[in-house]
């Protein structure tokens, strides 16, 4: 391995740190994806729920049936869940719909701790999973220490209160499926959009923001998801920007292996209308997507700083990865969404994104329209050829910092 492909460590604030791996999650000292949970080892013993008193509910064990919600919550008031397990299919699992949607007129404020989302494709025809936390027009979001299978959060419109908080931390989310399924209940090559976590609509968001040590992984052929993490029509302000960093994204893919349009990837970190602007993605380890790392399409003062983005163009099992969208590591591309775009940075970044038919060429990073006032500078691209026990390593080094900067990632059973 070429020296300029060592994988350094990094801290909060990328304070670089010492080695010495951390348990980041349970037990963890290797590069493997996290096991998927089996819904069959689980007993299930609540029934779905509306929840309008504000308090700790504590470990819910619920599985609703195609169409249901496991919970709906109709208070302002805060309601924390803690040590639970939801199964949903085509009904969400957390369901906390405020303002005028759903009609309960309620702002939402929602914490959930070290909890289980299991998603299980409905017996619909052409119906998905749908979403682990279905959130809007709240002041009060955090998701910590939880697992999410096949499920995803969406949260739409919170509060642009400085007290606001929004924080979803130290997560792992695996096989991400927007998948539509047949008469059995089976899923097709066909599938909607879906990601780990989007925010839609939160302009000006002067409270704490944060979407920081989660670990999303996707697995080609058993999974179908956009972006792993999609900032849309949202932005901060000039002294409070929208954090999302020291994240790992392992795999972003197509539900049809054939399909050769596929326009999903790592962190689209500016989406959308509206002239959404001020946010940061720094210290994130995006590998392997068949089609981009990291992007910038909309608004202004966005800024792309110290990621590591690698694919080596195959996947684990060797097998050559299609270039289902043919994007880039990174890029800047002004879509025409937004009346204003620029003052855009990417600085300091580590790519080599190999492409599938020949793992010698590279496309590293595409700029194009990139507005007024764009700065690129320091970022590095390694020339050496990256394995898959490079990329191994690569998630061993993120894990390590975990562990260093004292974080757990994951819940414990």
């Amino acid at each position: 391995m070429s020296v300029d492909l060592i994988p350094y460590l990094y801290g909060p604030g990328g304070t670089p740190v010492s080695a010495g791996r951390g348990l980041a999650l349970a037990g963890a000292v290797t590069a493997d994806m996290p096991s998927m949970i089996d819904p069959a080892t689980i007993t299930f013993t609540d029934s779905p729920q509306t929840i309008s008193v504000g308090g700790t509910y504590t470990g819910l064990k619920i599985s609703a049936a195609d169409g249901q919600n496991c919970v709906e919550v109709t208070t302002d008031d805060v309601v924390i869940f803690q040590d639970c397990i939801f199964e949903h299919s085509d009904g969400d699992a957390i369901y906390a719909p405020g303002g005028t949607v759903g009609g309960y007129g309620s702002t939402p404020q929602i914490e959930v701790y070290n909890c289980l989302f299991l998603g299980r494709h409905p017996v619909v025809v052409g119906a998905t999973i749908e979403r682990a936390i279905r959130y809007s027009s709240g002041s009060r979001l955090i998701v910590e220490n939880s697992q999410f299978q096949r499920g995803r959060i969406q949260a739409y419109h919170h509060s642009a209160d400085p007290a606001a908080v929004l924080r979803v931390r130290y997560n792992v989310a695996l096989n991400i499926d927007g998948r539509q399924s047949d008469a059995s209940g089976n899923p097709t090559t066909t599938d909607d959009i879906q990601q780990f976590f989007q925010m839609n609509g939160y302009k000006n968001m002067a409270g704490a923001f944060e979407i920081a040590w989660n670990e999303v992984w996707n697995e080609f052929g058993d999974s179908a998801m956009e972006d792993a993490i999609n900032i849309y029509a949202a932005g901060g302000t000039a002294s409070n920007l929208i954090r999302v960093h020291h994240n790992l994204i392992s795999g972003a893919y197509p539900g049809d292996p054939a399909y050769f349009s596929y326009a999903g990837g790592g962190i689209m970190l500016s989406d959308g209308p509206g002239d959404p602007a001020y946010g940061l993605a720094e210290y994130n380890v995006v590998l392997a997507s068949a089609n981009y790392g990291m992007a910038i399409t909309a608004g202004s003062a966005f800024e792309v700083r110290n990621n590591r983005v690698f694919r080596t163009g195959k996947r684990v099992d060797g097998a050559t990865n299609a270039e289902h969208g043919d994007g880039p590591g990174i890029y800047v591309y002004d879509y025409g969404s937004t009346t204003a775009f620029g003052d855009h940075v990417m600085a300091d970044n580590t790519v080599r994104w190999q492409e599938g038919s020949d793992p010698a060429a590279t496309n590293n990073t595409w700029v194009a329209f990139p507005g007024t006032n764009f700065t690129d500078t320091g970022n590095t691209y390694p020339t050496s050829e990256i394995d898959q026990a490079f990329i191994d390593a690569e998630v061993l080094a993120f894990r390590d910092s975990a562990g260093a900067a004292g974080v757990t990632i994951g819940r414990t059973p």
